[in-house]
């Protein structure tokens, strides 16, 4: 039996699934070390978006006997983009509410203290408090899930003009020529 060609969202959806994880450790690790959120140690985790974006078109370029075109590489790109943004979005929302609330809390002093240096009122602070208190968690979320796509897209982008390799009239498939009946020299 031949072997199947993996889809493309397969791969994306396993590379997902390992960023998710790394992403988790990164987090806790962040957390444990008493990183600030404005850390530029947290952009490590951009680092990692990028890898594994590369490694996600990378594979599929792999799995695809060496050759993608633009548009296939980024396809699996962005994929990985959307599957990481949303499994991202699911921690964030869990670990904000759930599994961390005093990471939540901690933001939500830094926000007021920052509208206050600022210069706003304090009716102003007290209405921005209210609703970042009652719906904070889920536009986290949402952003989270939005801004990994979006950076995601143009990651994706890069690294398909960088990882594309398309077939020439040169390069035969081992696989087509094999199963060709209508060779004449057969």
């Amino acid at each position: 039996m031949a072997d199947q060609v993996k889809s493309p969202t397969a791969v994306a959806t396993k590379w997902a699934l390992i960023y998710i994880v790394f992403s988790i450790i990164l987090t806790y690790g962040f957390d444990m070390m008493g990183l600030e959120q404005d850390s530029p140690l947290r952009y490590l985790n951009m680092v990692l978006l990028i890898v594994f974006i590369l490694l996600t078109q990378k594979e599929y370029r792999d799995v695809q006997g060496g050759f993608i075109t633009f548009g296939k590489a980024f396809s699996v790109g962005f994929r990985f983009a959307v599957f990481a943004g949303l499994l991202g979005a699911v921690f964030v929302f869990l670990y904000t509410k759930v599994l961390a609330p005093d990471v939540f809390a901690r933001s939500l002093d830094k926000a007021e203290s920052d509208m206050v240096a600022k210069g706003m009122t304090d009716d102003q602070i007290e209405t921005a408090m209210n609703i970042t208190r009652k719906y904070g968690q889920i536009i986290g979320a949402f952003f989270a899930a939005i801004g990994t796509a979006v950076i995601g897209a143009v990651i994706s982008l890069v690294g398909a003009a960088i990882l594309k390799k398309e077939r020439s009239a040169y390069d035969f498939d081992d696989a087509v020529i094999a199963d060709d009946k209508t060779d004449p020299t057969v």
